[in-house]
């Protein structure tokens, strides 16, 4: 006898991070598509400051972009927003989520 079986990934229910950021508003962060988990992976450490503060600015736009609502978060929102140290911060506790939700067996 056959089984009739189906997947819809609209229904889906994806990982989420909860961030609130300093204008108090919660935003649903997803998990990384891949182009930014690879320039999470490949920042430039040996770089100047600037240009390590400028890399976060911009990954950390994209991480907090891909979120539920669709709003859109710029670098120079985060560069206006937060310090090299909060931006590090950010940083580290989004990857302690991406690594939570991908070492999860279920």
């Amino acid at each position: 006898m056959a089984r009739n079986m189906s997947f819809n990934i609209n229904n889906f229910e994806r990982a989420t991070w909860s961030f609130t950021g300093k204008d108090e508003k919660l935003l649903l962060v997803r998990m990384p598509r891949k182009h930014v988990f690879d320039r999470m992976a490949g920042i430039q450490t040996d770089a100047s400051f600037d240009e390590v503060n400028e890399q976060f600015s911009v990954i950390i736009a994209e991480i907090l972009s891909n979120n539920q609502t669709g709003k859109k978060v710029t670098a120079q929102q985060v560069n206006d927003d937060y310090d090299f140290e909060e931006k590090l911060e950010i940083f580290n506790q989004y990857m302690e989520f991406v690594k939570g939700a991908t070492s999860d067996p279920n």
